[in-house]
């Protein structure tokens, strides 16, 4: 058998092992296929299972949260999707934003697409990470793991507490800032708002309070030693109970 036949039917075997499930929603949630004249919106409830053909957009509604488990034989990846959000598969790894929020979480080194109206970038490594739609492009903000963009004519190697501002069509990334993981881990309805912590949930805290001790020892090295009663302190960021 040639290596071209075996590549086709590995290929082909992934396919055939796609799945993607519900496991919260919670809200108006539905499933929009491709043909939108066609084809009225369906009303999704955890245990659904999507076996649309691609491509069709996952939505919720103001005030609504979606989770789902998508997995082949080489991958698992919890997706969540905010509140106000459109979120269409292309494909099992190529996703566009058109408003709203999302967040990824998968342990295996792997490669997305996103797409919106006026820019695209790409991923690959593993962690969990956020993306937002903005008028001019995304916001990325990296959680845990180690995570390269690939945009315009570079990539850019993320670290957990990056923000990334991308603003234009080529995914160029026109700045890099610091955000506190300790206070976006306690606030984040994308991780608070569900019944279940995500399988990350230890290395989430991990990512915190490592970033924590580095503020710490930065701002001890600045003004030359704290005393005890006025250390800065390393927090213990804990399930967040629904509100």
């Amino acid at each position: 058998m040639s290596a071209g036949i075996a590549f086709c039917q590995d290929t082909k075997k992934l396919h055939d092992h796609q799945h993607r499930e519900v496991t919260f929603s919670v809200g108006k949630t539905y499933l929009q296929s491709q043909n939108i004249e066609e084809s009225k919106p369906l009303s999704l409830s955890t245990g659904k299972v999507i076996d649309a053909e691609y491509p069709h957009a996952l939505i919720a509604g103001k005030n609504s949260f979606l989770e789902i488990h998508q997995k082949n034989l080489s991958s698992s990846t919890v997706i969540r999707i905010g509140k106000s959000t459109a979120l269409e598969f292309r494909s099992f790894d190529s996703l566009a934003l058109y408003q709203g929020s999302a967040l990824l979480s998968h342990r295996q080194d792997l490669s997305w697409k996103i797409h919106s109206t006026n820019c695209q970038f790409s991923t690959r490594g593993s962690g969990t990470w956020m993306t937002e739609k903005t008028e001019i492009g995304f916001k990325f903000i990296l959680l845990e793991g180690k995570i390269t963009i690939i945009g315009g004519k570079k990539s850019t190697e993320v670290e957990a507490g990056n923000l990334i501002l991308i603003n234009d069509h080529e995914g160029n990334i026109s700045q890099t800032l610091k955000i506190e993981l300790p206070l976006l881990l306690g606030t984040s309805r994308l991780l608070n708002y569900f019944p279940e912590t995500l399988p990350s949930h230890s290395r989430l805290l991990s990512a915190a309070q490592v970033q924590a001790l580095r503020t710490k020892k930065k701002y001890e090295a600045m003004i030359g030693g704290v005393s005890k009663d006025r250390q800065l302190e390393v927090w213990q960021v804990g399930k967040k109970q629904e509100q």
